[in-house]
């Protein structure tokens, strides 16, 4: 709740919809994928493997972010920010 708080108050007016969406979406898209995707992992190699995984799953997203926030236009980001 305080991240998407955060988020809605960080951007513009005319972006918040777009933000809270693409917020929402991860989150949720990530709690489906993430049971789906790491359940036979952690049955089969057991939770530390599981949750090391995951992490580092969620490690190369942050970087990922990062990296497309870098090459996002200046007016974009400008906008989000705002």
């Amino acid at each position: 709740m305080a991240i998407g708080v955060g988020l809605a108050g960080a951007t513009t007016q005319a972006a918040r919809g777009v933000v809270m969406g693409g917020y929402s979406t991860a989150l949720y898209l990530g709690l489906a994928v993430g049971s789906f995707a790491f359940g036979p992992v952690i049955t089969r190699y057991g939770y530390a493997t599981g949750f090391g995984l995951g992490a580092v799953v969620g490690a190369v997203g942050a970087l990922i972010a990062a990296v497309l926030w870098t090459k996002a236009p200046h007016d974009v980001r400008e906008l989000l920010t705002a």
